[in-house]
């Protein structure tokens, strides 16, 4: 008896050319989405004085980034 198949490789194909569109389709629009993304994030609030700063990241080994935080910044 022979077995019956589910969803044959036509489908399969349609499938995977829908997934690959759809990749390339979301690698087309990336710019926009990510501008859009960063609009949507972004706080525009005005600057005031901290007692301290937190800087995330790792740092390279003279501490470039870590000296550069610890100076006092003037705010316009």
């Amino acid at each position: 008896m022979k077995r019956a198949e589910h969803g044959g490789i036509i489908f399969r194909f349609i499938l995977l050319v829908a997934f690959v569109a759809s990749l390339l389709l979301l690698y087309s629009l990336r710019r926009p989405l990510l501008h859009l993304a960063g609009w949507f994030w972004v706080v525009d609030e005005p600057l005031e004085r901290a007692d301290a700063i937190l800087v995330l990241g790792d740092d390279n080994y003279t501490g470039d980034r870590a000296a550069h935080a610890a100076t006092e910044q003037e705010f316009a």
